[in-house]
């Protein structure tokens, strides 16, 4: 990842070889850090490269439904006995969880009128409530749910 950052940082945007390099870098990094992260968080995997061999037909993959199924077998990796953390796409987890279940977000749903993106500014100030809940007040809160609740 360091390796990708640094070519990117380095790319003038001269041509359109250069853009194309300069994109292809950005997707790289995005595979490696918010789409396909492992617990690592220091490498991308060998097997995205060739995606980008065909740089114009890459928008015709479906990079949603593969973004979903790394989620879904990183979840499922992480119900196993044994295990001790959990990588993959874990912000597209916690967004789904902050609009389904508000009880989890980091502000209420009354200051929600700023992006999504923004719910963790200044999260740690003393006025947070959210601060101060604890792990028995999430699980209370997890198990009054009732049918309908979430989507």
């Amino acid at each position: 990842m360091t390796w990708f950052r640094a070519l990117k940082d380095r790319i003038v945007l001269a041509d359109n070889i250069q853009i194309q390099r300069y994109v292809k870098c950005h997707k790289m990094l995005l595979f490696g850090t918010v789409i396909f992260g492992d617990k690592s968080g220091a490498g991308v995997h060998w097997k995205f490269l060739p995606l980008l061999r065909n740089f114009s037909g890459i928008i015709q993959f479906s990079w949603g439904s593969a973004c979903l199924a790394h989620l879904y077998r990183a979840l499922c990796r992480a119900t196993r006995v044994d295990c001790k953390e959990i990588d993959g796409p874990l912000t597209l987890l916690l967004t789904w969880a902050w609009i389904w279940l508000p009880f989890l977000a980091p502000i209420s749903n009354n200051l929600r009128l700023f992006p999504i993106a923004n719910w963790w500014h200044n999260w740690e100030r003393a006025e947070r409530p959210y601060r101060y809940r604890t792990l028995e007040q999430f699980r209370r809160a997890l198990n009054d749910l009732q049918e309908g609740h979430v989507s």
